[in-house]
């Protein structure tokens, strides 16, 4: 009976110690190997009621550190092994730079938000920036895989090979979301490219803030399996185009787009949308892109805008100012060509204005080729001043079925309205 109460003493003063040092314990995330890992708090970031778990990285941080509030880790990627290790739901980051980034996302941390103060009680107006310069070429410098739902916010996304990459590699077939608020800027090919080829996945993109200055695209899919795409901000200075995507989705943007260039077969300096079952809405301003080819044999569609090959019967509502695009080929403010039976509706809304493109082929302003189907184009705005080294200074139908004017079309070279078919 001694022995038990002299074990038990001894026993007290440790367990006293732990209580100052961790403090009681709380719903925290639970080890894979079945222990609870004390210290990460939990608190209700979203409003929803629920609880998230998080971890903390600061540029000043230690990778030594576990990553509590007052013991911030250093590097993104410590911070992801982390919350994924522990099943850590969001993880903080404060104002700053973050050299040498590039990690993937997988699981677990569903939501990176940046922008903090040091003690992260309060945003600071200031992104945090997440810098890939001298980190491994390929992939990004954010990378998605098993995909699921994850937002970034207050976050600029530089220095990579694309900014952000998000791949199928997974052999399940998820549904998710990716929300973004930021900037992507100067990456040596895109700034977002989504590579998926699995049927079976719908993934829906929003993206609040700028794309700009990267070397291909600003954003890019190589296969067309989307959900809905909504987009506020501006897209400029890419040299492979503003925007390239393709197919299966609602598309939405609002900003502006300009100072893009594309030699993309498909066209569409400032916006490429191709092969697309959804409808379109583009609200904003698409001035000064450029879809060119240093081969002659092929020519370029779409300076400011390319519909190309749409396999779905959309609605498509233009509600912009569209100015001073240029292409080699047909449409030089905007370029629908559609190959399918297809009923697609091109309103341009009233306050649409399309003045002062250039084709090097037909249609200065707009040129709509459509191959049978029902397909119409409704102008309720302004359509002047556009040039064509072919029929249709303003506007060049081919075969395409409905052209209404309830606008203006005027003051157009070498003529304002063709219908070749």
């Amino acid at each position: 009976m001694r022995k038990k109460i002299c074990k038990t003493l001894f026993l007290v003063p440790q367990l006293l110690l732990f209580s100052c040092i961790f403090g009681p314990e709380r719903d925290n995330p639970v080890d894979p190997t079945g222990l609870t890992y004390q210290g990460y708090e939990t608190l209700d970031t979203d409003g929803d009621g629920k609880k998230d778990s998080v971890l903390y990285v600061s540029p000043n941080g230690d990778d030594d550190n576990p990553g509590f509030i007052d013991t911030p880790v250093k590097t993104l990627n410590k911070a992801v092994f982390l919350a994924e290790k522990y099943k850590i739901t969001e993880v903080y980051a404060e104002a700053g730079t973050y050299n040498n980034v590039k990690f993937s996302v997988s699981n677990y941390p569903s939501a990176v938000i940046g922008g903090w103060n040091s003690s992260f009680t309060e945003k600071t107006g200031s992104n945090s920036v997440f810098d890939g310069s001298g980190s491994i070429t390929g992939g990004g410098v954010i990378q998605i895989i098993n995909f699921r739902s994850f937002t970034f916010e207050n976050i600029d996304v530089t220095g990579g090979y694309n900014g952000i990459y998000i791949s199928d590699v997974s052999s399940t077939s998820p549904n998710g979301d990716l929300t973004f608020k930021g900037n992507i800027h100067n990456n040596s090919e895109n700034g977002i490219e989504c590579e998926i080829s699995a049927t079976s996945y719908k993934i829906d993109i929003k993206i609040q803030g700028n794309i700009f200055n990267n070397n291909s695209a600003g954003l890019f899919t190589s296969h067309y399996y989307l959900g809905k795409v909504d987009i506020t901000g501006d897209i400029y200075n890419n040299q492979k185009g503003g925007i390239n995507l393709g197919g299966s989705f609602d598309f939405k943007f609002n900003g502006n787009v300009y100072n893009n260039k594309t030699t993309d077969a498909r066209g569409g300096g400032g916006i490429c949308i191709w092969n697309n079952t959804g409808d379109v809405s583009i609200t904003g301003k698409i001035y000064n892109n450029i879809s060119t080819n240093p081969n002659p044999s092929q020519t370029q569609n779409g300076g400011g805008i390319s519909f190309y090959n749409p396999e779905g019967d959309g609605n498509y509502n233009i509600n912009c100012e569209i100015y001073s695009n240029h292409c080699d080929g047909p449409g030089g403010g905007i370029y629908f060509g559609c190959s399918y039976n297809r009923n697609v509706t091109i309103n341009l809304k009233p306050g649409t204005i399309i003045y002062g493109n250039n084709a090097g082929g037909n249609g200065g302003g707009i040129y709509a080729d459509a191959d049978h189907g029902s397909s119409s184009l409704n102008n309720y705005g302004m359509i002047a001043g556009n040039t064509s080294g072919g029929p249709g200074g303003g506007v060049c139908t081919n075969g395409f079925p409905h052209f209404h004017n309830h606008g203006m079309v005027t003051n157009n070279s070498p003529d304002d309205c063709n219908d070749m078919y």
